[in-house]
C-alpha cells in the first residue's frame, strides 16, 4: 500500500479512465494524449505530478483537466499500487514487474484481463 497526495487534475484523469468503455488503460490514454508513456500517467494520477506545460495543454484542450487543477490539491487515501500497463495490483503474484516486457496481460484484449478486487 501507499499514501499518496493526489491532485485535482490527477483525479479528473483517472476519473476520465474509468468512464470509458471497457476502462480506457493508463497506456492508451497516453498514446491520445502523445508523447507521454503510462507512466507518466500513474505518477498525474496517484502521486501529484505535474506535466510539461505542452501536455497540460493537451490535456485541457482534450477537456479531461483544466490548468488551475494541477495546483489544486485532491484526496489523501492509501492505494494499492498497480501495474502501469494492466493495473493488476503490484501485490498480486502474477505481476512481477510495472514493466512491459514483465506484464502477464500484455497484448490481451482490456475485456479479457482479470481485476484485481
Amino acid at each position: 500500500m501507499t499514501t499518496a497526495l493526489t491532485t485535482k487534475a490527477g483525479q479528473k484523469i483517472e476519473a476520465f479512465r474509468d468512464q470509458r468503455d471497457a476502462r480506457l488503460t493508463r497506456e492508451a490514454l497516453a498514446d491520445r494524449i502523445g508523447s507521454v508513456t503510462a507512466s507518466a500517467v500513474q505518477q498525474w494520477e496517484r502521486f501529484g505530478k505535474v506535466p510539461s506545460g505542452p501536455t497540460m495543454n493537451r490535456i485541457a484542450e482534450m477537456g479531461i483537466a483544466a490548468h488551475a487543477d494541477w495546483f489544486e490539491k485532491g484526496a489523501i487515501y492509501e492505494r494499492p499500487l498497480l501495474c502501469t500497463v494492466c493495473d493488476l495490483r503490484s501485490d498480486d503474484p502474477n505481476v512481477r514487474s510495472c514493466s512491459r516486457a514483465n506484464c502477464p496481460n500484455v497484448g490481451r484484449e482490456v475485456g479479457q484481463m482479470e481485476r484485481a478486487a
